[in-house]
């Protein structure tokens, strides 16, 4: 196959374009340029055209040398009119136009778990709203036969030149403090669920939609199997790292998104809400399955990170120990305010 890929040197678009050379396909990346290619010693390079998504027509600059591609795969379209003039650059120059969306374009909170791909879409943030008027548009336009659309939704991945993710986001800081000891936050009691796919994984399936007459038309889960509430997802990690778990220490939900609107947004968008999505339809599509448990994958990011020098270090995040301080003079004062309540039930009515 004859693939482009729009934006190729991200942490998922390194892992397809690895695949697609190992099988013997070609590939171009539609790329800005700024980040190095992570490709294996030994594996053909791909054809690169350098150019910035966010300037008009440098989609039609792929498809302007009348090169025809198989499928196209569009890593950064966050915006209406980004799909918009892909399709239109694109249309009549591919099969399958590939558009990877996001599970952050459905309508929070879920109503029913597992989350299959008949829950409302809408989105929380302006980012899944994006994403969900992406996937509208393009549905439509593949319904009326203008171009052939995949939809694929990721949840969280992640792998070798990747990070990891704490209620502060994509961040590493949380494995150095899980390392030394240090005590962790927890947002809420930690039972609220998470889970983490492998990227290769990803990458994989994401690789067999591609001319796939089945994948046509339909949209696509791409999420772990595999969920842990928080709190085992920071001892699973500790295992990992072959290190005891950290103390723990619970912040009300409420609280953090209050006091730490920009801080805590992963928080109040993403982590308060059980992420557990059904991948029927890409596990009997798309062949896709997690084939990397999550200790592995967070003992392959680690490794990576020590190995090039990108493991962030505990003291970068000065605010945590503050957040800490702060919340334990809370929780005295609380304690200290209620306490005489408990010793004494009459005073709340009770005989």
């Amino acid at each position: 196959m004859n693939v482009l890929i729009v934006g190729g040197t991200g942490l998922i678009s390194t892992a397809i374009t690895e695949v697609l050379l190992s099988g013997g396909h070609q590939v171009t990346l539609l790329t800005r340029g700024r980040t190095a290619m992570r490709l294996p010693d030994g594996l053909a390079r791909p054809k690169v055209i350098v150019g910035d998504r966010k300037t008009k027509g440098v989609v039609a600059l792929a498809a302007r040398g009348g090169e025809r591609f198989d499928a196209v795969i569009d890593m950064v379209a966050f915006g209406l009119t980004d799909v918009q003039e892909a399709v239109e650059a694109l249309r009549g120059q591919t099969s399958q136009y590939l558009f990877i969306s996001s599970v952050d374009a459905y309508r929070k909170p879920y109503v029913q778990y597992p989350i299959t791909l008949a829950h409302p879409r809408g989105g929380l943030t302006a980012y899944g709203q994006a994403k969900a008027a992406c996937e509208e548009w393009l549905l439509a336009a593949d319904a009326a036969s203008d171009l052939r659309v995949t939809v694929i939704r990721p949840g969280h991945s992640t792998g070798e030149g990747g990070q990891g993710l704490d209620l502060f986001g994509w961040n590493s800081h949380y494995l150095d403090r899980i390392v030394r000891g240090l005590p962790l936050i927890l947002h809420g009691d930690g039972q609220s669920l998470w889970g983490t796919c492998y990227v290769g994984d990803v990458a994989r399936a994401i690789v067999n939609a591609l001319g796939n007459p089945r994948a046509l038309g339909r949209a696509f889960h791409l999420t772990a199997d595999q969920v842990f509430t928080w709190n085992a997802y920071y001892e699973a990690t500790a295992k990992a790292l072959g290190v005891p778990v950290p103390a723990r220490v619970g912040i009300p939900s409420s609280l953090l998104q209050g006091a730490l609107p920009q801080l805590a947004r992963e928080c109040a968008e993403n982590f308060l809400f059980n992420n557990l999505f059904d991948n029927t339809e890409a596990h009997d599509v798309l062949n896709f399955r997690n084939t990397v448990p999550f200790e592995e994958i967070t003992q392959r990011v680690y490794n990576w990170l020590i190995a090039n020098n990108r493991l962030q270090r505990a003291e970068d995040q000065p605010h945590y120990g503050a957040i800490l301080a702060a919340w334990e003079q809370v929780r005295e004062g609380f304690i200290a305010a209620v306490r005489p309540f408990d010793r004494d039930p009459s005073r709340l009515g009770f005989e």
